[in-house]
């Protein structure tokens, strides 16, 4: 019951991130705006595509280990490739000429790349890259904290400036449909930050590990929280038109690449 769970809550974040992502692409491709561009190809990269092909596997018990292999290989890269996408993101778009913002993308991107490389050549043959052994723990350990700063920092900035434009809405400067994309938008990467802090602490405390049925748990349902907020920020309603979503990065950034 708890790996239906968990396989849901995957398969609901997925899903949202190919159809969010695909519609920012989409979009990116009217507006020319790289916030879109960056946004929608790190949610197709990292959340849809490379989590699919990553869990392609488990579906496929009689699958050769070697193309196994390969397709773990394949979503490990599709995936860091989007993780680093998103500080990149939060960088042009909310601190693009802070010294301090872009040594945080940096670290991130650091732990990212030292994190895919280590999992890249420590995988042996026949291992998940979700789960690797003894010899990937610290890499997988060093990807973790990537992600984690990246959506930690991307929930952040996305909440600050949400309480900002309440304070905007009260003066009637700005309407609260865009408003509460931000709110949204928050919550979904807090939930992801907090997703992959709990695989840490499974790694790394045996307390958690020996009770690795409620930190599944807790993934899943952050997951379906993910899922849901992602969904509300990008899918709101009918009011505003898609052409308007290009105008709604923090005022003085540019929309084009």
């Amino acid at each position: 019951m708890i790996d239906l769970i968990a396989l849901l809550g995957l398969l609901a974040f997925s899903a949202a991130s190919l159809l969010v992502g695909a519609r920012l692409l989409g979009l990116a491709r009217h507006t020319r705006g790289l916030p879109e561009r960056l946004l929608g190809l790190s949610l197709m990269l990292a959340g849809g595509i490379g989590t699919m092909v990553g869990i392609a596997p488990a579906f496929l018990p009689g699958l050769d280990p070697r193309v196994a292999y390969a397709t773990y290989q394949l979503s490990s890269i599709l995936c860091h490739v989007g993780y680093a996408l998103l500080p990149y993101f939060v960088l042009r778009v909310f601190r693009p000429r802070t010294t301090w913002a872009m040594g945080l993308f940096l670290l991130s991107l650091a732990f990212l790349a030292i994190g895919a490389v280590g999992l890249a050549v420590t995988l042996p043959l026949g291992q998940s890259i979700h789960h690797p052994g003894d010899e990937g723990r610290i890499w997988q350990l060093a990807s973790l904290m990537g992600r984690f700063i990246g959506n930690a920092w991307a929930g952040i900035e996305s909440l600050g400036y949400y309480v900002l434009l309440r304070r905007r809405l009260a003066l009637g400067f700005v309407d609260r449909e865009t408003t509460n994309r931000f709110f949204y938008w928050g919550v979904c990467t807090i939930a992801g930050s907090v997703v992959w802090l709990n695989m840490a602490t499974e790694m790394l405390i045996p307390a958690v590990a020996a009770n690795v049925a409620a930190a599944r748990m807790v993934s899943a349902l952050l997951g379906i929280v993910s899922a849901c907020s992602l969904s509300v920020a990008f899918f709101p309603g009918a009011r505003r038109s898609e052409e308007t979503l290009g105008a709604e990065a923090p005022k003085g950034t540019s929309h084009r690449g």
